[in-house]
């Protein structure tokens, strides 16, 4: 029988190892690259080793910490678009990535920050985009396993055929919205570069909403994070350009990362002395490589014997997610009985894997047999 999961939460984070091959690289931007207060740029770098989850990062003047650009974000996304804020001083600065637990860091090359111009140019200058425009999409919607919760995060592209503005030409940016079935979440402004960009640029990693499962008692555990997340982009139609929406199962973006079991139903032959448990598993595995079933009191003590109490495992078969299970029982002769009924996947260790389970309200449950 499953024991509560104390804290409720379904999403790990991999545990923090240490090792001598952790680095963390700052690649973008450079000393290379001239920087202006107000304009926007993105923040790249690379690591290696098994790292803390979660990054912070930091605007530093030699041991002065001048901004926190951000607290917490996923290392595994490896950039992170940020606007330099009116308030910073023109002067020589360096960027610092840094895991949260400040075990590993990574330093950018010394960066000019100064006040640029911002000029528009003669439309005599332009490149000819006669009969051609930008148009802003969502090109990507996914979600980002984070510690204890994840992040909604989706991409948007110039699809059109002409540049888009670049951000210091645009007073007014595009707005998103985050909706969980139809109730928004978040909303906000999209960041565009510093530069027009040309069609076919794209921002692949934007934080839409950050999200945390429910939590609960045993029996009482369900997923009620919402069935449909849709993100909204352009409602305000920003220099003419349209506005777009992609909706997506959120549940069903859980299960590349987890999985869920659950019993899709129970019957009982009299004749036979047969129960047959039908099982649905979805989502991913991992290490999972059987099936659990049992019937247990309601307790969680095993049924005595003559009534038909069973504890047995079956392998998973690649590719199969129906999976229907014939267990013979006898039970008292009466003209009914209760049985409790249960099922979980089990690492090759033979503990179950409560924690990657993303439903609970299914996978046990009372059945009761008449004649």
């Amino acid at each position: 029988m499953k024991k509560a999961v104390s804290a409720g939460v379904l999403f790990l984070s991999l545990g923090i190892v240490a090792g001598w091959a952790q680095t963390i690289t700052v690649t973008q931007p450079n000393s290379s690259t001239p920087l202006h207060i107000g304009d926007t740029y993105t923040i790249t770098w690379t690591y290696t080793g098994v790292l803390n989850p979660q990054i912070k990062i930091r605007l530093r003047q030699g041991e002065t910490i001048i901004q926190a650009i951000t607290n917490s974000w996923p290392v595994s996304s490896k950039s992170f678009s940020w606007t330099i804020p009116d308030g910073v001083t023109p002067g020589t600065y360096y960027i610092r990535v840094r895991t949260i637990d400040d075990v590993v860091t990574g330093d950018s090359q010394p960066l000019t920050i100064s006040v640029g111009p911002r000029k528009v140019e003669p439309i005599k200058d332009r490149p000819s985009t006669f009969l051609k425009f930008p148009a802003l999409s969502i090109s990507d919607v996914k979600i980002i396993p984070y510690d204890d919760s994840f992040f909604i995060a989706f991409a948007y592209k110039n699809t059109g055929g002409a540049p888009l503005p670049k951000s210091a030409d645009m007073p007014e940016k595009p707005n998103f919205r985050v909706l969980i079935d139809s109730k928004e979440v978040a909303s906000g402004r999209l960041i565009f570069p510093a530069f027009p960009a040309p069609p076919g640029w794209e921002a692949p990693t934007f934080s839409g909403y950050e999200v945390k499962f429910q939590t609960g008692q045993e029996f009482d555990e369900t997923w009620t994070t919402g069935s449909m997340v849709t993100v909204k982009i352009n409602e305000n139609k920003v220099n003419g350009m349209a506005a777009d929406s992609q909706t997506y199962n959120l549940k069903q973006m859980a299960l590349n990362f987890y999985h869920d079991d659950i019993l899709t139903g129970a019957t009982y032959d009299w004749t036979s002395e047969t129960l047959t448990m039908n099982v649905r598993i979805d989502g991913n595995f991992g290490h999972c490589k059987k099936i659990r079933i049992f019937n247990t009191g309601q307790a969680g003590i095993f049924v005595y014997k003559d009534l038909g109490g069973f504890l047995k495992e079956y392998d998973i078969v690649s590719g199969q997610h129906v999976y229907s299970f014939k267990i013979k029982m006898s039970p008292p002769k009466l003209y009914q009985f209760t049985v409790y009924l249960g099922v979980y996947l089990v690492r090759p260790d033979g503990m179950a894997d409560w924690k990657k389970d993303i439903e609970h309200r299914n996978n046990k449950a009372n059945y009761t047999f008449r004649r």
